[in-house]
């Protein structure tokens, strides 16, 4: 047991990293951190997502941010539903900013993603940190 708990330690501090997406106006955020082929068992774990958005003109919508497994349509790990209003309708806005705190684990083997649904007329920001643990 001693043996695991220092080996996810290391991975925890040794074998960290992170993934960012900030794309134009209605399109949907998508972070990935790709599966390491060098390591078929291991596994991501994200423990923090945090992120951004604002809606430019439309009337509030509903955004959600998603940390899934393998793909942007795999398992949701986690989600969270966040108002957009509208800036036209509250002069001097600002947008929204969140953050998500995991530990969010993937499956072995498998990407991560995390993602910010697309709206007309929202723009967004996501980036989810993590580490990979390799022990079996």
């Amino acid at each position: 047991m001693a043996q695991k708990a220092q080996a996810l330690m290391i991975d925890s501090i040794g074998r960290r990293w992170s993934a960012r997406s900030a794309p134009a106006v209605s399109t949907t955020a998508v972070a990935t951190m790709s599966a390491d082929p060098g390591m078929p068992k291991g596994r991501h774990v994200v423990d923090s997502v945090i992120g951004s958005f604002m809606n430019r003109t439309a009337a509030a919508v509903t955004v959600t941010a998603s940390v899934r497994d393998a793909s942007i349509a795999g398992t949701v790990l986690a989600d969270a539903d966040f108002i957009a209003d509208s800036v036209a309708a509250a002069a001097g806005a600002a947008g929204v900013a969140f953050q998500m705190i995991g530990p969010f684990p993937g499956l072995r083997g498998n990407a991560v993603v995390a993602d910010l649904t697309a709206a007309t007329s929202v723009i967004g920001k996501i980036t989810m940190a993590g580490w990979t643990e390799s022990f079996e």
